[in-house]
């Protein structure tokens, strides 16, 4: 019984998988990293600037970011795992968005 309780227990403290760090190029060619935490904050950094904001779920594999008007007319920015869960895609309903794509750190 014990066993069992103790697989309950960790079976439900999984992290999201959209929960990590990722990185990659963004559209314009800057090394990039989105770091979403499970607190509810996400940071997208490149060697120019870091911009905080938050995040929250939509579905198991995606999520809404808003980066306090930073993204302006992009915002909210909709972020989708992949289903192997590596890859991240950002994009936005606004028509000058580019979508971008991460690949989780290893």
């Amino acid at each position: 019984m014990l066993l069992v309780l103790c697989v309950v227990i960790l079976s439900g403290c999984s992290k999201a998988p959209y929960i990590g760090t990722f990185s990659g190029k963004n559209p314009l060619g800057y090394d990039t990293t989105v770091t979403i935490k499970d607190d509810g904050t996400i940071n997208y950094a490149t060697k120019y600037n870091e911009v905080a904001g938050k995040w929250s779920k939509i579905s198991d594999s995606q999520i809404s970011a808003s980066f306090y008007g930073h993204y302006y007319d992009a915002e909210p920015l909709i972020i989708t795992v992949s289903a192997d869960k590596n890859t991240i895609t950002i994009s936005s309903d606004y028509s000058g968005w580019t979508n971008e794509y991460f690949d989780r750190a290893k």
